[in-house]
């Protein structure tokens, strides 16, 4: 009897264990899938700095008004999110309701920021209104706040100023990057979006190559002959002529 009873017992230990891992991993899957280049950042074990305060010390105010203490949050892991009504990544929202019904015992958060692209403008009522009604959003949406730069809001400076969180100083890079929280209110990962480099070149800008083509042609192919340089099969080119009757650009363009 005392065997069975700890066969089963350890039985139900490993089970816990597999349900906690399994809902990591969740988490993480949840976090990278919408992004196809990625940067994750983990917190240490062994940290530099000691953290000034923890996620659970703040009170800040839903979308409608009302105030959040998030103390209440205590033993809950926190997914934080900063949202945009009109960006590419805006379809996010149908995946992280997803996630929330799915994911109960998570607690997700989303604060409404204009600081990319000028994609957040509206005001509180009407960001709550686009979300329930093109992504029927149930999880706390909150009131708009500033997430990058001088003027951001407190619970953004302490998720990326590393002596108040204790390793941490990246800003959010874009609309929709993720900070997790662990139960304990500690800064655990953040997921942001790495932009890959695109190559530019503005034509016409150096006079040298311009007289040289110029006198070896004429004015009117500069711009084209430059195209031809420096185009190649899958670039994008922008042509602007105030008139709409320039030989220069138009040669190429047309």
């Amino acid at each position: 009897m005392k065997r069975k009873y700890i066969i089963f017992l350890t039985f139900l230990i490993l089970t816990i264990m597999l349900a906690s891992f399994m809902k990591i991993g969740s988490i993480l899957t949840a976090l990278a899938l919408p992004f196809t280049q990625n940067t994750v950042l983990t917190r240490p074990n062994q940290m530099e700095t000691t953290a000034e305060k923890n996620f659970h010390q703040f009170k800040m105010k839903t979308i409608d008004g009302k105030v959040i203490d998030f103390s209440q949050f205590k033993g809950k892991k926190i997914v934080i999110l900063n949202t945009a009504s009109k960006c590419g990544y805006t379809p996010q929202y149908a995946d992280w309701e997803k996630f929330h019904q799915a994911n109960k015992d998570i607690v997700v958060l989303g604060f409404p920021a204009n600081e990319f692209g000028g994609q957040e403008p509206g005001t509180n009522s009407e960001i709550a209104s686009f979300c329930q009604k093109n992504y029927g959003v149930s999880f706390q949406m909150m009131e708009k706040v500033v997430v990058k730069g001088g003027e951001k809001c407190e619970l953004y400076k302490w998720l990326s100023d590393k002596n108040q969180n204790g390793w941490n100083e990246k800003e959010p890079s874009w609309n929709f990057c993720k900070y997790v929280i662990n139960e304990k209110g500690e800064l655990v990962n953040f997921f942001t979006k790495e932009h890959k480099a695109l190559r530019v070149i503005t034509l016409g800008t150096n006079s040298a190559v311009a007289s040289a083509w110029s006198n070896d042609h004429s004015f009117e192919e500069q711009f084209a002959r430059e195209v031809e340089a420096y185009g190649e099969a899958d670039s994008v080119l922008f042509g602007i002529t105030t008139s709409g009757k320039s030989k220069n650009v138009n040669q190429r363009i047309v």
